[in-house]
């Protein structure tokens, strides 16, 4: 798993949708509509997803494979690298991961309240 990768992923998601920022990480602060989370400034963005790959390398052969999916999902989320689309491609993420290690994809229904 790289940048590339998920970069790739994103443009894939929200090419049709936002093309002018499909596969860029975004270059404003961004809400949550509906959460209490506030995600990391604009500016941590490229270091914050460095890290999480650093910490996906390190990680990989050394977690349980449902657990390295589940905290990466949950890592990528937290940063929110792209102004839009950052559900849909954590959850495709986390699938390949699964899929990987030859488990069949999980279905995450959003929950909107």
């Amino acid at each position: 798993m790289g940048e590339d990768t998920i970069k790739n992923i994103h443009y894939l998601v929200m090419k049709g949708i936002d093309k002018e920022f499909a596969g860029r990480y975004r270059l404003n602060n961004v809400v949550i509509s509906g959460s209490k989370h506030v995600p990391l400034s604009y500016i941590q963005v490229t270091s914050e997803m460095e890290k999480m790959l650093a910490w996906y390398d390190d990680v990989k052969e050394k977690l349980h494979p449902i657990e390295l999916a589940a905290l990466f999902h949950f890592k990528f989320v937290y940063i929110h690298p792209f102004r839009d689309g950052n559900g849909r491609t954590a959850r495709l993420l986390m699938n390949l991961i699964l899929m990987q290690h030859g488990y069949s994809p999980a279905i995450v229904k959003e929950v909107i309240e």
